[in-house]
């Protein structure tokens, strides 16, 4: 698969198969490496006209084969699309668009694999082939999208939330473990949406989605350490042992730092109080009473075993006082001899 592809991209450059048609950037990683030195080098490739010509008729005899030649084309596309000169002059967009409605479901499946790419290539277009694979109904299609849901999200954004929604009321296991565990993106797009999805996950009646929030209460906690919604109580309340579980060591954390929020939780939490209690017995049992008094308006709130993390404070104004540009390049050459 790959000598074939290295001998097609050959072919498309015009150029001796087996040669590197591009080098690396040299950076701080290298030794030798010089930031001030200007060295040309070929980070991009060319297409050539008659090259370009001859790969695309390749590719469309592999487009108008079988099965298996409509997934080695696939393979290549997705490499091809590493070059953005041959992206356009090998038309890779309009065979991603006619294989999104491939007849064969295992075709338009690895299509999926192509469009985080396919989106940084062109935006527009890599919308339409995720529209096109979004109104097929096949499940290995359905699975596919939902794999590449989390690099959609870091790429369309608010295009990616209508297929978020609609993998949430999915009927297959598989689609909602990956739609479920990629909702938490949504923080970085709109802090109350992503709580409002997290509160309706908790009454999903697949268990995977309700288990799934638990990956995002940490980072939940950070950004609205009051819970105004309730969003603890209902998880610890919902009664999943996994729930239940995961939850445990986050709330037991809170005992330690901010006995306050806790505090917040023991009041809206029905049921599954003595679990807790228990759990905190178990590692100081003095702990335990302090909290059953409290619970039972028999002693004041416990206080805090740990103190919070404190941000580091900013450098003083005698340290933050730099040498300038000029300055700096100075002492590198004369004093250390760093620059050529």
């Amino acid at each position: 698969m790959h000598e074939g592809y290295h001998l097609l991209e050959s072919i498309a450059l015009a150029q001796r198969p087996g040669i590197w048609h591009t080098q690396p950037d040299v950076g701080p990683q290298h030794m030798g490496w010089n930031p001030h030195a200007v060295v040309p080098r070929n980070t991009e490739v060319e297409a050539h006209t008659a090259g370009t010509e001859a790969a695309a008729w390749v590719l469309t005899r592999l487009e108008q084969g079988d099965l298996d030649r409509r997934l080695l084309l696939i393979r290549w596309v997705q490499l091809l699309l590493e070059r953005p000169g041959l992206v356009e002059p090998l038309g890779l967009i309009d065979i991603l668009l006619r294989r999104a409605a491939d007849p064969e479901a295992e075709v338009a499946a690895n299509v999926c694999t192509c469009l985080a790419r396919l989106v940084e290539r062109d935006a527009d277009r890599g919308l339409e082939v995720i529209h096109r694979l979004h109104k097929r109904d096949d499940l290995r299609v359905r699975r596919g999208l939902a794999d590449v849901l989390t690099r959609l999200f870091r790429r369309v954004t608010t295009h990616a939330v209508p297929l978020l929604n609609d993998m949430m009321q999915d009927d297959d296991e598989s689609v909602l473990a990956a739609a479920s565990a990629t909702m938490h993106d949504l923080r970085f797009l709109d802090q109350d949406v992503w709580v409002a999805t997290m509160m309706d996950a908790l009454d999903h009646p697949a268990p995977v989605v309700r288990r799934n929030v638990v990956i995002g209460l940490r980072d939940y906690i950070s950004a609205r350490p009051e819970d105004d919604v309730g969003l603890l109580p209902k998880a610890w309340s919902d009664g999943d042992e996994v729930v239940r579980t995961r939850l445990r060591e986050l709330l037991l954390r809170m005992d330690e730092v901010n006995p306050e929020h806790l505090a917040r939780v023991w009041k809206r939490v029905g049921e599954g109080r003595g679990l807790l209690l228990k759990a905190i017995e178990a590692r100081r049992p003095e702990r335990g009473n302090e909290w059953r008094a409290w619970l039972e308006n028999d002693g004041p709130l416990p206080e805090a075993l740990l103190s919070e993390p404190v941000a580091p404070t900013p450098p003083s104004k005698e340290a933050a006082d730099l040498p300038g540009l000029d300055e700096a390049l100075e002492v590198l050459d004369d004093d250390l001899g760093f620059l050529d």
